[in-house]
C-alpha cells in the first residue's frame, strides 16, 4: 500500500499484523571455508557466597546460561546438579563421601550447561565466587 492509497484508518488485522508472510525455502551450498563466530555473551553477573559442608544450590537451572564460573576461595568443593551428590550427610545422617564432582580450590571450574547446580565444601565453611554469563539479558 502506498501513501497514496492510505485513507487513515488501519484495520486490526492490519495493526496486529495477522497475515503470516509466505515461507521462502532458499537452497545454501557452501563452498570452501565457512567462518564461524560465537556470539558473546550478553548479561554477566558476580556473587560470593559462603558454603559449608551441606549442599546449597548456587544457580537454578536457565536456559539462557552461556556458562559459569565457580572458583572456591578457601576449601575444596563438590559440584552437581542434586542436592544429594553434594551433601556430605547421607540418608542416615552419618558423613558420607558425595557422588558429585570433587574441585581443588582456588581452580576456576568453568561449567557450559543449563542445569542447576549444587555446592558443597568437602571440609568446614569456604567462600564461592560464582560468575554466570547469559546469552540474553
Amino acid at each position: 500500500m502506498t501513501t497514496a492509497e492510505y485513507d487513515g484508518e488501519d484495520s486490526a488485522s492490519e495493526v496486529m499484523q495477522d497475515d503470516a508472510p509466505e515461507r521462502v525455502v532458499v537452497p545454501v551450498a557452501i563452498e570452501g571455508h565457512a567462518h564461524v563466530r560465537e556470539l558473546p555473551a550478553l548479561g554477566a553477573g558476580a556473587t560470593v557466597l559462603t558454603l559449608d559442608t551441606n549442599g546449597a544450590r548456587v544457580l537454578a537451572a536457565d536456559p539462557k546460561r552461556k556458562f559459569v564460573t565457580l572458583v572456591s576461595r578457601d576449601q575444596d568443593i563438590y559440584v552437581g546438579t542434586r542436592s544429594a551428590q553434594v551433601d556430605i550427610r547421607n540418608t542416615a545422617g552419618a558423613a558420607g563421601t558425595p557422588s558429585g564432582a570433587w574441585w581443588p580450590a582456588n581452580v576456576p571450574l568453568v561449567i557450559g550447561h543449563c542445569d542447576e547446580i549444587w555446592v558443597s565444601s568437602a571440609s568446614s565453611t569456604t567462600r564461592l565466587s560464582v560468575l554466570p554469563e547469559r546469552w540474553t539479558r
